[in-house]
């Protein structure tokens, strides 16, 4: 078994990476909406 120098902590930060990429994406999609919206009642 190959160490490393880094403890492991025994925690999984996937679930909290899906997570961050699924609230990045709500965002991104709401502002685009938002600035489509805008352009459309100029």
């Amino acid at each position: 078994m190959k160490k490393s120098g880094l403890a492991s902590t025994g925690a999984s930060p996937l679930g909290f990476i899906g997570i961050g990429g699924l609230l990045l994406a709500i965002g991104a999609l709401v502002t685009v909406l938002a600035r489509k919206r805008r352009a459309a009642t100029k």
